[in-house]
């Protein structure tokens, strides 16, 4: 192991980490990621994960090519990946280029995507391009896709997520709970999927624990029972959508609720009203 400074990050993970944003994707943030690709050249060439860049090698020793000082150090998150390196025992094409990195100017750990290309490629498939140049407004404009809270099963997003019919279907999301002040006709509508609407705004004023078993109980019928992925929504997704999804871990999971707040923030930045965190809080402790 070559210590605390290189580490594995799994793929749900990466996944939340290229889907942060609120208005914008945080991908536009030159600084924020730093995704490099270490596998074979024509490897990258016929697909590779969004934003990647590719770990150049030098063309005498087949070794590779440091990258400059400054591109290291000013990157908050440095992520490599080959095509399935699981372990930092392993000799592969991403622990060499991590070590090399780390030993060379990185300020911040450098890691390993565990599974590599070949795991992260067969959860998120809408996720590979051939892309490889970006232009500033193409990463302005670059689409997210929900947070993944539970792994397949269980998303927070905000209004654009919860209607918008290709990641709806890229992501095969049948269950809907809408915590939006929007209306989602075509999502209530539409027999092939379930909807749950909670008339709530986000506002101190408002209460959220009237609804809490309502939604525990729609959420496990799609998640538990039907094994079925289920998207949570707001208008922003950062407060209402986000306090019903760390009640449900609370409910299922057996969490407390500064666990369940702590596992929700590691996937997604979220702002919930104190008082739904209150009103949770008083949910559990008279049950």
């Amino acid at each position: 192991m070559f210590g605390p400074y290189i580490e594995l990050i799994d793929c749900q993970s990466l996944y939340n980490l290229l889907n942060e944003g609120i208005e914008y994707s945080k991908l536009c943030d030159t600084n924020y990621l730093y995704l490099i690709d270490c596998r074979e050249r024509s490897n990258y060439n016929e697909g590779h994960i969004i934003c990647a860049k590719h770990m150049k090698k030098d063309s005498s020793s087949n070794e590779f090519r440091l990258l400059y000082e400054s591109e290291l150090q000013c990157r908050n998150t440095i992520i490599v990946y080959d095509s399935n390196t699981s372990s930092l025992q392993d000799n592969g094409p991403a622990n060499k280029c991590a070590k090399l990195l780390f030993e060379n100017g990185s300020k911040n750990s450098v890691k390993i995507l565990r599974g590599g290309y070949e795991a992260f490629s067969r959860h998120y498939p809408f996720l590979r391009t051939q892309q490889i140049i970006y232009m500033p407004r193409e990463l302005d404009q670059l689409k997210t896709y929900p947070s993944e809270i539970i792994p397949g099963l269980l998303y927070l997003g905000n209004s654009r997520h919860g209607n918008d019919l290709n990641t709806r279907k890229e992501m095969k999301i049948k269950s809907f709970v809408d915590c939006s002040t929007t209306e989602s006709s075509e999502n209530q509508s539409e027999k092939s999927i379930d909807y749950l609407k909670i008339p709530i705004r986000d506002d101190p004023e408002e209460s959220i624990k009237e609804y809490l078993q309502e939604a525990f109980n729609f959420i496990d019928v799609n998640v538990k029972n039907r094994k079925q992925p289920c998207l949570v929504f707001s208008d922003l997704g950062i407060s209402r959508s986000a306090a019903i999804v760390i009640a449900y871990l609370i409910y299922s999971e057996k969490l407390t609720l500064e666990e369940s707040f702590e596992r929700v923030t590691k996937c997604k930045k979220i702002q919930p009203q104190i008082k739904f965190l209150n009103e949770i809080r008083e949910f559990f402790a008279n049950r």
